[in-house]
C-alpha cells in the first residue's frame, strides 16, 4: 500500500489477539516520517463511549458481554439469538488488570461469555457505534487534519 502512495494507516482492529501483530506493523512503519499509522481496537475503544448507555458495570465489555452482544444485534441482528444469552462472571476476580496474563481462556469462563449479554440491546448497539464513529471520524479531522469528503 505504501508503494501504491498510502500515507496514513488506521487500522481498525475488532479482535485483541491482532493487537500485537498490528503493533508491530505500526512499529515499522513509524520509522518512515511521511506516514502515519493508529490502531483502534474496537472493543477497548468502545468502552470509552459507554457513558450511561450499559449497565452490567465492570464485566460490561466482557467477552460475549452487554456491549458487544449489543453491536452485534445493532449490526448484524440475524447472528444474534437472545434466548442463547448465558450471564457468567469470571471465574476468578482479576486483581492485576493492569498486568497482561497469557492464559486460557477456560480458566475465565466455561461458557466463552464472560458478563451479561442478557442485558444486551440493539438501541445500545446502536449508539455505541455512531458514538465510536462519530469519534473515530473527529480523530481524523482534528489529529491527522484529514478533510471531509
Amino acid at each position: 500500500m505504501v508503494k501504491w502512495g498510502l500515507k496514513n494507516f488506521l487500522f481498525v482492529n475488532g479482535h485483541a489477539g491482532n493487537v500485537a501483530m498490528i503493533n508491530h506493523v505500526a512499529q515499522s512503519l513509524r520509522e518512515r516520517p511521511e506516514l502515519r499509522c493508529a490502531q483502534i481496537d474496537c472493543w477497548r475503544f468502545i468502552k470509552s463511549q459507554d457513558q450511561g448507555i450499559v449497565e452490567a458495570g465492570e464485566v460490561a465489555h466482557g467477552h460475549a458481554g452487554e456491549a458487544g452482544t449489543s453491536v452485534m444485534m445493532y449490526l448484524y441482528p440475524e447472528l444474534v439469538d437472545p434466548s442463547k444469552g448465558i450471564d457468567e462472571v469470571p471465574k476468578q476476580k482479576d486483581f492485576f488488570p493492569e498486568i497482561i496474563k497469557y492464559s486460557r481462556y477456560s480458566t475465565k469462563s466455561e461458557s466463552g461469555v464472560i458478563g451479561y449479554p442478557t442485558a444486551a440491546t440493539s438501541q445500545k448497539g446502536e449508539v455505541l457505534v455512531h458514538r465510536s464513529v462519530d469519534r473515530i471520524v473527529q480523530f481524523l479531522h482534528e489529529a491527522w487534519d484529514i478533510p471531509h469528503s
